[in-house]
């Protein structure tokens, strides 16, 4: 430690010297003065890191998270984690903890431990706010819409607890809204998965897929396409059928059928969606069918 002293005192010189060879700037003079408080603080900092107690690294941890360090104080707490057990920091040391790992986008470890928080203690003073930055963590988590939504759904059923444990919470509005953007997210989605199958020439499961979009979101942004969709879809997949077709020894129309529910889903599209964009092609499609049907009928 020793030639921190010497350095120490070069830098005094330097700092207070009238000779012309040193004398300084205001602005040298400044830089070289934080240069010093710098060497000091790092200098604590490592002391206490190598030698410190539990409760000198407790309070710098905490000190250098205010100061908004957070590597700093991450290693700290880190250093400390394991001995918390039985303490009466632990709450605050593992809430913190998670607090300096979101800062650090570190998503994962900090929901993590703020579900740990909540869990292990329900009474705590941080329960509330380790809820919800479980929620917001996971929220932080969730993905573009056309990757796995795993969690997604976790987001959503976090701050659907955290509104039910806390229905008084000032943090509703908000919470409703994060549920509202990520359940849009999950209906860009699904509307996307059943688009692919309609252009992969899937119409079968493409009509499956958008009949249990509608029924799953209903009211959604993509409803009036959605509709639109399962006309389309249906109708390619009548037109590219057999007209009958042998299913357990039984005789089927099956184009007869299928040319049958695109007028089905007309009629569902346009009582809802009269001035849509969509609604000269779905009559188009709707009149096609009608038109099938009717040769079909008469030959």
């Amino acid at each position: 430690m020793r030639y921190k002293y010497y350095l120490c005192q070069f830098f005094e010189v330097i700092l207070f010297s009238d000779t012309k060879m040193i004398r300084l700037s205001r602005l040298q003079r400044y830089i070289l003065l934080w240069g010093l408080f710098l060497l000091g603080s790092c200098s604590e900092y490592n002391q206490v890191r190598k030698k410190g107690t539990f409760e000198e690294k407790y309070e710098m941890a905490m000190a250098l998270y205010h100061k908004k360090e957070y590597y700093k104080s991450i290693v700290l707490f880190e250093e400390i984690l394991p001995r918390t057990r039985g303490r009466k920091e632990a709450e605050a040391v593992n809430f913190y903890y998670g607090m300096t790992q979101f800062h650090q986008k570190q998503y994962l470890v900090s929901s993590h431990h703020f579900n740990r928080v909540y869990t292990n203690f329900p009474k705590s003073e941080y329960a509330e706010e380790s809820r919800f930055m479980y929620a917001n963590s996971l929220y932080h988590l969730t993905p573009n819409f056309y990757l796995d939504q795993s969690y997604t759904n976790d987001a959503i059923n976090a701050f659907q607890d955290y509104i039910n444990f806390y229905p008084e919470t000032d943090r509703l509005d908000l919470c409703n809204k994060k549920i509202d953007e990520l359940r849009f997210k999950l209906e860009r989605k699904d509307f996307s998965n059943a688009k692919i199958l309609y252009r992969l020439s899937r119409y079968k499961a493409a009509v499956i897929s958008l009949e249990n979009f509608v029924v799953d979101f209903p009211g959604s942004f993509f409803t009036e396409e959605a509709l639109f969709l399962k006309i389309n879809a249906q109708y390619d997949l009548a037109t590219n059928s057999l007209e009958i077709a042998i299913k357990d020894e039984e005789v089927i129309y099956l184009k007869k059928e299928r040319l049958t529910k695109v007028i089905t889903f007309y009629f569902d599209f346009i009582d809802k969606y009269q001035e849509s964009e969509f609604s000269m092609d779905a009559e188009r499609m709707y009149i096609s069918a009608k038109t099938q049907l009717e040769k079909m009928k008469n030959s």
